[in-house]
């Protein structure tokens, strides 16, 4: 249950200075041990002030939080800017930057930091799944042909796992294992 904020901001430009000062120090305007909603101050704040605050505000209560790896960049990437489990996009400048490993983007080769996507790739080393080629999306095939469509719509050889079109082993097309 959220707690009511306490009434001690009498001074309407004393509480604006609060939060400005609170804002510069990057930390939360709080009073009586509780974080006063920056809405409460909008008419001493302007409106830009008042987002960058919430932003602000966002940054200091998400778990983990993501920051573009874009080095010139750096901006907190809103949890709303989360794509798949990997993925998050900067507002600022479009970089895509990995959740797990911090780095740029590697969307489709997984991330070895990520201890989920390093257990699969160690099961289909022992089920013999292979990645496709484009998206990396594992395969597995049960029985026919080595022509394997993925669902990304790539076609590709399962035994040497290149693009079925240039295929240069026996398992191309026309090859004794088509």
């Amino acid at each position: 249950m959220a707690q009511t904020p306490c009434q001690h901001w009498y001074c309407r430009a004393c509480l604006g200075a609060g939060f400005e000062a609170s804002f510069a120090s990057r930390s939360l305007f709080q009073c009586c041990q509780q974080n006063v909603p920056v809405a409460l101050a909008a008419d001493v704040v302007s409106e830009d002030f008042r987002a960058r605050y919430e932003l602000l505000a966002l940054e200091q209560t998400t778990p983990n939080p993501t920051y573009c790896a874009n080095t010139v960049c750096g901006a907190f990437i809103p949890p709303a800017n989360y794509h798949g489990p990997d993925s998050a996009r900067c507002t600022q400048c479009q970089t895509d930057t990995c959740r797990h490993c911090r780095t740029r983007g590697h969307a489709g080769r997984g991330c070895t930091a990520d201890q989920a996507t390093e257990q699969v790739r160690a099961l289909a080393a022992v089920t013999g799944w292979k990645p496709c080629p484009q998206c990396g999306n594992m395969v597995e095939r049960r029985d026919g042909c080595l022509h394997m469509t993925c669902r990304c719509r790539a076609e590709f050889c399962y035994r040497c796992g290149r693009s079925w079109t240039q295929c240069q082993s026996n398992c191309g097309p026309g090859g004794r294992y088509h």
